[in-house]
């Protein structure tokens, strides 16, 4: 009974040992967050931006059928080196008639834009702002991007051009993803 009891024991101060072990080099959730923060503030800095769309939404939709999408959606918008992409669906209302069953997009690739950014500490956000040309088949015109990205790497971005209603596309900075490196 005193080996059993014996042995027993033992097992348990192995197993209490072996997860503290791992326990201490799991990353504290403080640590995590200022990691988190100074990934961001790098990105900023470099003004390498990659931002993964997890909500788009229409700007002031008169049709309470336009619905919002929510989740992965696959968008990408980057702003690095001065080169701007993006890949967007519109799916707005245009005030305008539309031929057929056109579905609009808004499209760039790594079109060299020069682009405005401004910080504002009170908030915590930084300011983008830029123009493009879409290269869509549907859509040639002229778009202007605003972008707030707050330090914690939310990103909120509109995009308008003259005949068509404002887009809001939502999501995160993805401080892992900057050079196609995942």
């Amino acid at each position: 009974m005193k080996v059993l009891f014996l042995l027993v024991l033992s097992l348990l101060l192995i197993n209490s040992s072996s997860f503290a072990q791992d326990k201490g080099k799991k990353e504290s959730r403080s640590e995590r967050k200022s990691r988190e923060l100074l990934a961001v503030k790098n990105c900023l800095d470099k003004d390498s931006i990659v931002i993964q769309i997890d909500k788009i939404r229409p700007s002031f939709v008169s049709n309470v059928n336009v619905q919002s999408y929510y989740g992965y959606t696959g968008h990408v918008l980057k702003l690095i080196d001065n080169k701007f992409s993006c890949n967007f669906i519109y799916i707005g209302e245009a005030p305008t008639a539309m031929m057929g069953e056109e579905m609009l997009s808004i499209y760039a690739k790594e079109q060299h834009q020069p682009f405005a950014k401004k910080y504002d500490p009170k908030k915590k956000i930084t300011y983008y702002y830029l123009r493009f040309r879409n290269e869509s088949e549907d859509n040639k015109a002229e778009w202007e991007c605003f972008m707030e990205i707050q330090n914690n790497g939310k990103t909120h971005i509109q995009m308008q051009t003259k005949d068509l209603n404002p887009m809001i596309y939502s999501g995160f900075l993805d401080t892992e993803d900057i050079y196609g490196n995942k």
